[in-house]
């Protein structure tokens, strides 16, 4: 478990610098709902970002600014340390490619793959979160720092 601490309502400059938005807390509770039902059924490689996201989102009392290991929830928005961006992109595609599968009822799952079309495990809401979320992690982890 991570340590998790109040953020201060005015943080300074310096401490912002390093810390870039990736998305609206409601997009993430989505996106993490998916995260949680795929998690059970395939492993995935490079989860440990989402995993951080997950457990500060429920640690989080309502609209309490709240930060840990590089993430913090702040006025609806989760910030990410710059740093944790690509690690994060990487573990997103993976949740994306199962998120696809899952979509085209096509999802391996440990077993044997399933001979028919199968209903899709995701509600398409939370299907687009983690579509959304991805892309804009994509951009973030493309782009050139100064």
């Amino acid at each position: 478990m991570i340590e998790l601490q109040e953020t201060p309502s005015s943080a300074g400059p310096a401490e912002e610098e390093c810390y870039v938005s990736i998305g609206p807390t409601t997009q993430w509770r989505s996106a993490l709902r998916g995260f949680s039902i795929l998690r059970h059924i395939e492993m995935l490689d490079h989860s440990n970002v989402l995993f951080m996201i997950d457990e500060v989102l429920g640690e989080q009392r309502s609209g309490t600014p709240i930060g840990a290991g590089g993430i913090k929830v702040f006025h609806g928005s989760i910030l990410l340390c710059n740093s944790l961006v690509p690690k994060l992109f990487v573990g997103l595609e993976e949740l994306r490619a199962m998120a696809e599968a899952d979509r085209l009822g096509i999802l391996i799952a440990n077993g044997p793959p399933p001979r028919a079309f199968r209903c899709p495990r995701l509600p398409f809401e939370v299907h687009q979160a983690i579509v959304a979320l991805t892309e804009r992690c994509r951009a973030l982890a493309v782009m050139p720092s100064d």
